[in-house]
């Protein structure tokens, strides 16, 4: 489904050049649930970044569905990014005046579709993430662990082949993180949906059914 081919990145900072990401191939396929593990400045972002279609490589390739990312028109990334890409970021990025049915109705804006169905698919996603009774609340009236599963729910409305998440229990506790990773689990296993973490949190980290790691841009799996 996803895959990277030999991918490396490299950024030129001031007279430097830091290569962040290393010849890294990975192939994620349907309904996987991969972590990513590795220190701040591993190069975890970029890669995420690069998976997502929001940066594209200095060399090596990524392919979604067999398209090479990198030989697209920005119209069409904006539109892989919108249907087939879910996004969960450490920092929530809920807007904070629309309550939690408004927030993960958000990404189905551009989308054709009758207002019933959007106000359909986002209160289905809400009830699964366990917040039918809180549809209408704003994200300050909810908990930390309530407004990034709206991100969650969020990330799944326009019912992508992959869920990207960076960092997703970085402003959590320690139990409600192991809630939020079952919640992921379980959410892959009833859309089908992959999921790939990317985390410095080790205990985040090994509830992943396929672990990697990565250091000093370079990948590999956990444990070799």
């Amino acid at each position: 489904m996803l895959t990277l081919e030999k991918v490396s990145k490299t950024y030129n900072v001031g007279e430097m050049q830091v290569e962040a990401l290393k010849d890294v191939s990975l192939t994620v396929n349907e309904a996987d649930f991969i972590s990513i593990m590795g220190p701040s400045g591993s190069g975890k972002s970029t890669l995420l970044h690069l998976m997502g279609a929001l940066d594209v490589p200095s060399s090596g390739h990524v392919c979604l569905e067999g398209k090479d990312l990198s030989t697209l028109k920005e119209s069409e990334l904006t539109v892989i990014r919108r249907t087939q890409i879910g996004f969960v970021f450490q920092a929530f990025n809920v807007v904070p005046q629309l309550t939690a049915l408004e927030n993960v109705e958000l990404p189905l804006r551009p989308h054709r579709l009758p207002t019933s169905e959007k106000q359909k698919r986002a209160e289905e996603l809400l009830e699964k993430v366990g917040l039918s009774a809180r549809m209408n609340h704003l994200p300050r009236q909810l908990s930390g662990g309530e407004i990034q599963r709206v991100a969650v729910a969020r990330a799944l409305v326009n019912r992508p082949k992959i869920v990207l998440a960076d960092e997703p229990t970085g402003e959590l506790d320690s139990k409600t993180s192991l809630q939020l990773v079952e919640l992921m689990k379980k959410m892959k296993e009833e859309t089908h949906t992959a999921f790939v973490i990317v985390t410095h949190d080790f205990a985040l980290g090994k509830k992943a059914e396929r672990k990697l790691e990565l250091i000093d841009g370079t990948l590999k799996e956990k444990g070799d």
